[in-house]
């Protein structure tokens, strides 16, 4: 786990310096939240790496995001504690509000759960949610997230993204 802390701490500061180049619409960014769980379960602490492409080629505000999520404190019910690893694929929308350094980053797809835990089930499922943005420039926005992750588990998160 402190491997990956230390890579997305490495590639984010990596990519700030880099970021300053100019702007090609991909971005990365890294966020810590709550892992909340159904109520018969103590909540976790999870970490989320993202990274992500600007489509407006295609469709102004249109994106493509990849987001991989693991537990940090694992959830717990009865003390067994349950590693929770997924993997994220999302269309994106960007809404942004106008004379605001404020925009919304709706995101619809599909998630890869259970890569960490004991459970045998690797079936993909549909996922969604929601991100608040806020521009410091036009390299850096700091987000805060939510994002329903399986029926049973909703991420809620907050970060910084660092645009290229």
């Amino acid at each position: 786990m402190k491997k990956v802390i230390s890579v997305a701490a490495a590639l984010l500061l990596s990519s700030s310096l880099y970021a300053q180049q100019g702007s090609s619409g991909f971005y990365v960014g890294a966020g810590i939240g709550v892992e909340a769980m159904p109520k018969e379960f103590d909540n976790g602490v999870g970490l989320a790496i993202k990274g992500g492409l600007n489509l407006d080629s295609v469709l102004k505000n249109l994106g493509l995001e990849a987001e991989l999520t693991t537990s940090l404190s694992s959830p717990e019910i009865a003390n067994f504690s349950i590693d929770i690893t997924t993997l994220g694929i999302y269309g994106t929308y960007t809404i942004d509000l106008p004379n605001s350094a404020f925009k919304l980053r709706p995101k619809f797809g599909v998630i890869l759960p259970n890569l960490a835990d004991d459970i045998n089930t690797r079936d993909l499922a549909i996922s969604g949610g929601l991100a608040g943005m806020y521009e410091l420039n036009s390299q850096l926005d700091l987000f805060v997230e939510y994002v329903n992750t399986s029926e049973a588990m909703n991420n809620y998160m907050f970060g910084v993204v660092v645009n290229f």
